[in-house]
């Protein structure tokens, strides 16, 4: 298993600076340093469930939700709570730079939460949060054009380019895809410096897309299981630092049982299978080849209910279907392919997990790597009836162009 070093004291010095003070950090355009430094609405929202004693706030009352956000300003806060058009709970904080409120949870979902600035309307964001999910299925047929994302890592700007220029979503981030189906391969958390950002764009996108008939689909990857199990080596320092002005370890941001994304990543699946597509983030390689799809999730969500990643060779191994890499490392995994596919009766295999400079096909086009050198600038395209899909890759800009042509 690869491992990283941890962030570096200059590295989170230069993001503290440009938080505080504004400033571009070193090294980077203004404009760049400029993006990676936003802070304010979903780029720093955090909810959680409180337990019943009351632990990360103590002065929030037991069986209450948090809500924590932050002001590009350092203004007074405001939280208003929304059942519909209605206004069941509202909320003013203290100056700063740092916003916490609570209110009880005893209101219907879905609601909507209305955070920012109390003297600033256009500081104000919105966001709805909708009942705990339960467990993404694994399997799913009749899909419309398939579109694949590898591994995002925070790129928050580079997804969206991408997603506009396939048509999936407008101006205003809404979901304008239709029926399709949007899969991100894993591996949207840590390395890029707005994690946050995307998990609420597509906590969001889920919604929209299922309503227009469409569906957009989370896969775990690897580092999803990082962050989750307290391995922080790959955090970006705009993200640890936001952490560390809430006071909240950052694992506990997305604690499984208690926060509003942490239950949503655990609900996801693990490995997918789309039609004759198998889906996921390593790859699917010996033992795992003859593991039925929903018999594989089930395992997954037991072992994540466990509190603990004990499970080496389900986790952390290289047969790991999260962290599989020798199907682009190597040439020679043709009979192991073979096998993957025959064992889940697909036509091909994508992954994700280890890079290429472009989406690429191999073994003759039974599998496609979508992982790349620089992240969620590509995406896959399929369309199509099964077992005679046409292949595409779409760019963040210009029209799709057929994969291998």
């Amino acid at each position: 298993m690869a491992r990283g070093p941890a962030s570096s004291t200059a590295a989170v010095a230069a993001v503290t600076a440009g938080l505080c003070l504004g400033l571009a950090a070193p090294g980077t355009g203004q404009e760049a340093a400029e993006r990676d430094l936003r802070v304010e609405g979903e780029y720093g929202l955090h909810v959680r469930e409180l337990p019943a004693d009351g632990h990360g706030s103590s002065a929030s009352a037991p069986g209450s939700v948090e809500v924590v956000w932050l002001n590009r300003g350092t203004d007074q806060g405001l939280l208003r709570v929304f059942v519909g058009d209605s206004v069941v709970h509202q909320d003013t904080t203290l100056a700063g730079l740092v916003h916490r409120a609570t209110f009880p949870d005893i209101f219907p979902r879905p609601l909507t939460l209305e955070y920012g600035s109390a003297s600033d309307p256009d500081g104000r964001f919105r966001t709805t949060l909708r009942p705990p999910p339960g467990r993404a299925e694994g399997v799913v047929t009749g899909a419309d054009s398939l579109f694949v994302v590898g591994d995002v890592h925070g790129e928050y700007d580079n997804l969206v380019a991408l997603l506009g220029n396939a048509g999936l979503i407008d101006d205003e981030l809404r979901w304008t895809g239709g029926r399709s189906h949007l899969v991100l391969l894993g591996d949207l958390l840590d390395r890029g410096p707005n994690v946050t950002r995307v998990l609420w764009l597509l906590y969001r996108l889920e919604t929209e897309a299922e309503a227009a008939g469409g569906r957009v689909h989370i896969v775990l990857g690897n580092h999803e299981l990082l962050v989750i199990s307290g391995d922080l080596r790959y955090v970006h320092p705009k993200e640890q630092l936001l952490a560390d002005y809430t006071g909240i370890a950052y694992d506990e941001l997305f604690d499984p049982d208690h926060t509003v994304l942490g239950r949503w990543l655990a609900s996801k699946p693990g490995l997918m299978k789309i039609d004759d597509v198998l889906l996921a983030h390593g790859g699917v390689v010996g033992h795992w080849s003859d593991v039925p799809v929903p018999a594989f999730n089930d395992t997954l969500a037991i072992y994540l209910d466990e509190e603990n990643f004990d499970h080496e060779h389900f986790f952390w191994s290289d047969e790991s279907v999260f962290w599989h890499r020798e199907y682009v490392l190597s040439h020679s995994m043709r009979s192991e392919l073979h096998r993957a596919l025959k064992g889940h009766d697909a036509e091909l295999h994508v992954i994700a997990n280890t890079t290429v400079p472009s989406i690429e096909e191999r073994y003759d086009g039974k599998l496609i790597a979508v992982d790349l050198e620089n992240p969620a600038t590509e995406m896959l395209m399929l369309t199509g009836e099964p077992g005679a899909r046409k292949r595409y890759r779409y760019t963040m800009e210009g029209p799709p162009e057929p994969l291998g042509g």
